[in-house]
């Protein structure tokens, strides 16, 4: 009989044979943490997270200027051509969830793909902006969304759309 135990080294009383692949330090099997070069310690196995990059008021600025900038062109865009297009089959109910993608679109392209804070709440109400314009600008527009189930169902897909599309 071998009375040569090892024991993990933050659990004494767990007798172990496994050791972390980096530091060779003994772990039992609740200190196991498995990654994706092997068998770790909590020490060793730390996953570096996300980084969320903060950046300055003044770029800040220039997310939420452009963004609703762009938002109320495309909102003016929407209503100009709304009542043409409506002879085409399809695309009037593909066209919000178009315009929620342009944005996020943009917003992405202006942090250069970078996880920002806030930026799929700027993007949520940047798409709700350029709906509203489009309301204003156009009743037919509101009148056609409220009789319309499915064309609400699809403004609602497009906030969805442009929200996911920036989230970090």
């Amino acid at each position: 009989m071998n009375s040569n135990f090892l024991y993990c080294l933050r659990h004494p009383s767990i007798e172990t044979n496994l050791g972390c692949s980096k530091c060779g330090d003994l772990i039992c099997p609740d200190c196991l943490i498995y990654t994706p070069v092997g068998a770790r310690c909590p020490d060793c196995a730390l996953i570096p997270e996300v980084t969320i990059f903060s950046q300055s008021t003044k770029i800040s600025i220039k997310y939420v200027a452009y963004g609703t900038l762009f938002s109320l062109l495309l909102g003016l865009i929407w209503a100009v051509i709304f009542i043409p297009i409506l002879a085409i089959p399809f695309v009037p109910l593909m066209l919000p969830i178009g315009i929620a993608y342009l944005i996020s679109e943009l917003l992405l392209k202006l942090s250069n793909h970078r996880p920002v804070k806030y930026l799929d709440r700027l993007s949520g109400i940047c798409v709700v902006i350029s709906y509203l314009i489009t309301f204003l600008l156009n009743p037919v527009i509101l009148m056609f969304v409220l009789s319309n189930i499915l064309f609400l169902l699809m403004l609602i897909f497009g906030l969805i759309v442009a929200i996911n599309r920036v989230r970090i």
